[in-house]
């Protein structure tokens, strides 16, 4: 993956010019509901993006953390997220430094959608390193992520790089994952896999007149 700070400033770039709506994913209203099975006050949204899944977990009485390399999103949407500041906080970095941070306790829940394809094969080790060490037991990793069975991804990017890896604008990087390596690996670092799914109709979107379904992989993971 090429450096962060040609990432952080597409996407600060992304965010200042463009209106991205603020409804919640489809994917945090399936975890929602395998989140209110367990009692989970806390949730680390990573990747967190313009705070819309962050928003609709506030508005259902968690405590959010949010992490993310941009800071216009944050910006834009300050009004709306100082009605919970209390329960709220925003960490604006990249995940390779997420140590750097403390928490006051183990973490309930780390939410990740469309967050591990975004990053370097290394610094996803390394986060799912961190996620093991940080989370509670029987508590919950929820993962969302573009995988190599979405080749038509290819055909919008401007430039392929290595390991499945394509560009498709100066700064905007997605990297296919490959969901057998990645089960391979989740499960020699410690985790166990309490739901897989991978389908085409997880995220249907449309964007500058073009409808994209990516097939995507769906995971809940917990030591």
């Amino acid at each position: 993956m090429k450096k962060v700070s040609s990432i952080k400033k597409y996407w600060d770039n992304y965010y200042k010019n463009n209106y991205v709506e603020l409804k919640e994913s489809d994917f945090a209203k399936f975890c929602i509901k395998k989140l209110k099975k367990k009692k989970i006050k806390h949730i680390i949204d990573v990747g967190s993006g313009n705070f819309r899944d962050s928003i609709f977990f506030l508005r259902n009485n968690y405590n959010v953390t949010a992490l993310d390399i941009n800071n216009e999103a944050y910006k834009k949407n300050l009004r709306k997220l100082k009605k919970f500041n209390k329960k709220f906080r925003f960490i604006s970095d990249k995940v390779q430094n997420i140590n750097k941070y403390k928490f006051n306790r183990k973490v309930d829940a780390i939410y990740a959608r469309f967050f591990i394809h975004t990053i370097s094969d290394n610094a996803e080790y390394q986060f799912l390193k961190w996620c093991h060490t940080s989370l509670k037991s029987n508590c919950f990793l929820l993962i969302e992520t573009r995988i190599i069975l979405d080749k038509e991804i290819a055909k919008y990017s401007t430039k392929a790089c290595s390991n499945y890896t394509y560009e498709f604008e100066k700064g905007h990087f997605r990297r296919l994952i490959d969901p057998d390596k990645f089960a391979k690996r989740i499960i020699n670092l410690g985790f166990k896999i309490r739901y897989l799914n991978i389908s085409r109709n997880f995220s249907k979107i449309k964007l500058n007149n073009k409808v994209d379904n990516p097939i995507l992989l769906r995971m809940i993971l917990s030591k």
